[in-house]
């Protein structure tokens, strides 16, 4: 089973189609694809302030190892740690982004597919906007 966190934009629309876009669901775990490329893997995301960290941090790193052992494939060993540190904490990276950016977290579901955790969360979230909500507040 899969779990994925889901986050909708603290703003809402008028329209629930535009807000139902703008959900984003965050999977738990390591990221392959964060470990094999983790520059692609933030651009991908559009995790811009991210980038420009791993950025600084793998010039830091490669920058010591080169300035302790010129010329040798220390320089490998630390960035390939960087890159395993980026694959195992990618979630949080990316949950940490959205709420940045005004995201809060609403639910945490898990199923077999992303497609089967969409599915049960949207089944939900359109049952209670569809409710009417009590007029007065009591």
């Amino acid at each position: 089973m899969k779990h994925y966190s889901v986050h909708e934009p603290a703003e809402r629309s008028p329209d629930p189609l535009a807000d139902g876009e703008r959900v984003a669901f965050v999977r738990d775990g390591f990221s392959w694809f964060a470990l094999l490329a983790p520059a692609l893997w933030l651009i991908w995301h559009r995790m811009w302030l991210d980038l420009a960290g791993f950025l600084a941090l793998a010039g830091v790193l490669g920058g010591f190892a080169e300035a302790i052992a010129p010329g040798s494939s220390l320089a490998v060993w630390p960035l390939a740690a960087l890159n395993l540190l980026i694959a195992f904490e990618a979630a949080d990276l990316r949950r940490w982004t959205l709420a940045r950016r005004g995201y809060r977290e609403v639910a945490v579901v898990r199923g077999r597919t992303l497609e089967e955790c969409e599915l049960s969360f949207f089944t939900d979230w359109v049952r209670a906007r569809a409710e009417p909500r009590p007029a007065g507040g009591s």
